[in-house]
């Protein structure tokens, strides 16, 4: 090979370096990650109507008494304003008349989104504002959600006033909901018994948040 020709190969080898680099694959930046082996950033406690702890990197949640709304949030993450969070639930036992999921634009303990399935194959949207909670797409029976003692993965994604969910990778409205009440905040856990005896057990884990793209 001629000086020449080797001289044109090394000047256009920059140039087809910086081609592969432009056609690498990006990523969406991750957020918050969270697989609760030991985390000591989620409340753990015990008393009279529910128990708090993280055992065999899933965070448990025994609820003892009915009709009351046990949140948990990890005031760590964020605040946040557009992303998709996604996470594994798990109903391990207790009565399939329940709900559970996943808060965001969590601001306080009065004022947050929360999106609920249930072991009996039914999902909720709604929001509390000032202590109050309100209905953005009431209780709708779904055929995506594992029932009963079944494992479910979420997918929540917000970008601006439009909120997209799915179960189990599976689109769970016909379009977007549309709400404009909170614009960003912190990201929970919650569960709440609907039927008596007895208890409930659920079980959270695989928490990941990213921006969206």
């Amino acid at each position: 090979m001629s000086k020449r020709a080797t001289l044109g190969l090394l000047l256009l080898l920059p140039l087809f370096l910086a081609g592969c680099f432009f056609l690498l694959p990006t990523f969406p930046e991750v957020l918050y990650e969270e697989d609760f082996d030991g985390s000591p950033l989620w409340y753990q406690g015990e008393d009279d109507s529910r128990t708090w702890w993280v055992e065999q990197s899933k965070y448990h949640l025994l609820i003892k008494v009915r009709d009351i709304t046990f949140v948990s949030r990890n005031t760590q993450i964020g605040p946040l304003t557009d992303f998709q969070l996604d996470m594994d639930t798990y109903q391990l036992s207790g009565p399939d008349n329940n709900g559970y999921g996943v808060t965001f634009r969590h601001v306080d303990t009065d004022n947050l989104y929360r999106f609920s399935l249930s072991g009996d194959g039914w999902v909720r949207f709604d929001k509390k504002v000032n202590g109050s909670y309100n209905v953005i797409r009431p209780w709708e029976r779904t055929d995506l959600i594992h029932q009963g003692n079944a494992t479910n993965h979420i997918t929540v994604v917000a970008d601006g006033s439009e909120f997209t969910f799915y179960i189990n990778g599976q689109e769970v409205y016909d379009a977007a909901v549309l709400d404009t009440q909170f614009s960003s905040g912190n990201a929970g856990v919650f569960g709440v018994m609907l039927e008596s005896p007895g208890q409930t057990h659920i079980a959270f884990d695989n928490l990941v948040i990213q921006a969206l793209e």
